[in-house]
């Protein structure tokens, strides 16, 4: 019996990935009883167009979600259906799936690409990632200031006990300081 900690068939991606593009790459007996599974269980070639468009027709991107996993989905899909897919094709996908959160970077990219040339997969996923990376770190500087606190200053005008640093109060007000 084999055991496995890569639960996420993404990381299983970027391991195959990684060993195909770095032919240095540590490929242990994890990876060799990967690949001989994917070739013992090669599905025929008419069913695999088949079953490997509609993996790629529902590739998606959640708002949140690294788009460096898009190349991965994609690559998941053409390994599983061991079919070959353009780089043409792939930058496609990962336009269609990133438009709905990044139409502004993808129309930007455009815009700075020479009359009939198309971004590459690269191109794109450099600017999308670059994008995801500042809302990342704006989301965090946000969700770094409660809304709670933020609720509870604006409703007593912002007041802060210098005493006992609760707000809603000030020093001479403070039950503490009294009773001390």
């Amino acid at each position: 019996m084999v055991q496995t900690t890569m639960s996420d068939p993404l990381i299983m991606q970027l391991v195959l990935s990684a060993v195909e593009e770095d032919h240095k790459f540590p490929s242990g007996l994890m990876y060799q009883i990967w690949k001989r599974l994917l070739e013992k269980f090669e599905p025929g070639d008419l069913f695999a167009e088949q079953t490997l468009e509609a993996r790629l027709q529902a590739i998606t991107l959640d708002k949140d979600e690294d788009p460096g996993n898009l190349k991965l989905k994609i690559e998941n899909a053409m390994r599983i259906c061991n079919c070959k897919v353009f780089d043409t094709r792939k930058a496609a996908l990962i336009q269609k799936a990133a438009s709905p959160h990044y139409p502004e970077t993808i129309a930007n990219l455009l815009t700075r690409m020479d009359p009939g040339k198309s971004p590459t997969v690269g191109e794109l996923l450099r600017d999308l990632k670059l994008t995801w990376q500042v809302r990342m770190q704006q989301k965090e500087s946000l969700d770094e200031e409660s809304p709670t606190e933020t609720a509870l200053a604006s409703a007593n005008g912002g007041v802060e006990c210098d005493y006992c640093g609760e707000p809603g109060h000030k020093k001479y007000e403070c039950p503490i300081y009294k009773r001390a």
